[in-house]
């Protein structure tokens, strides 16, 4: 586990796109359950502060450190919205359209004044979906719907000058060669699995259920 007592003074004389700075700083805030998880992070807030919009899947087994990271990115995020997948088919259900609004997530900004038309112009912002994979699968009038393949839809239509970050975990690995066990690929397919391909770095974080690990006894 992490426990540094750098000087804060030192994480500011860190470029910005130095993975090093943002390790120091995930360190600073957090108590980490292993070096990759916390590798992890520094990689991409480094990227991600450095102006790239590729976004993140973080896949591992259950309390490995996945939500807790995406926490602390979120932080370092501007504008960025959490949804849990487990509600996901609960909105799909209920409204399409907001069910869309939620994925778009968009924001309005001066900076997007159309001055021709005097219209406010909406831009997506960062979306992070936590733990793909727990959602259920809703009936639509007879069809099967995956909220999660219509979500990845959803932003991977985006134009280029509109993405932003899509941040995900998930328990899934992204494909077995066991048909018997659920994977990414084997749940939402293969035209999704290239959707995330497009999207996202895709990253496995080893490592087994840490939590309560530090809990004393009574």
């Amino acid at each position: 586990m992490s426990n540094s007592t750098t000087d804060p003074t030192t994480l500011e004389e860190q470029p910005i796109t130095d993975p090093a700075r943002w390790r120091l700083w995930l360190e600073q805030h957090g108590t980490w359950p292993s070096d990759q998880i916390l590798d992890i992070g520094a990689r991409y807030l480094a990227r991600n502060r450095g102006g790239t919009n590729t976004g993140l899947l973080i896949i591992g087994n259950v309390g490995c450190g996945k939500t807790y990271l995406m926490k602390l990115i979120a932080r370092k995020i501007e504008h960025c919205e959490w949804i849990e997948a487990s509600r996901l088919p609960a909105l799909y259900k209920a409204d399409e359209e907001a069910f869309r609004d939620r994925i778009e997530n968009r924001r309005f900004s001066l900076m997007d004044v159309d001055r021709d038309n005097q219209n406010r112009v909406y831009t997506p912002s960062a979306l992070i979906i936590d733990d793909i994979g727990a959602e259920t699968k809703c009936n639509n009038y007879g069809a099967v719907v995956e909220p999660i393949a219509e979500a990845l839809a959803i932003r991977s239509s985006f134009r280029d000058e509109w993405q932003q970050p899509l941040l995900m975990t998930s328990n899934l690995p992204l494909s077995h060669p066991d048909p018997n066990v659920v994977s990414i690929t084997s749940r939402y397919g293969e035209r999704t699995v290239s959707r995330i391909r497009g999207l996202c770095w895709i990253v496995n974080a080893k490592g087994g259920d840490r939590r309560g690990q530090d809990l004393t006894e009574l």
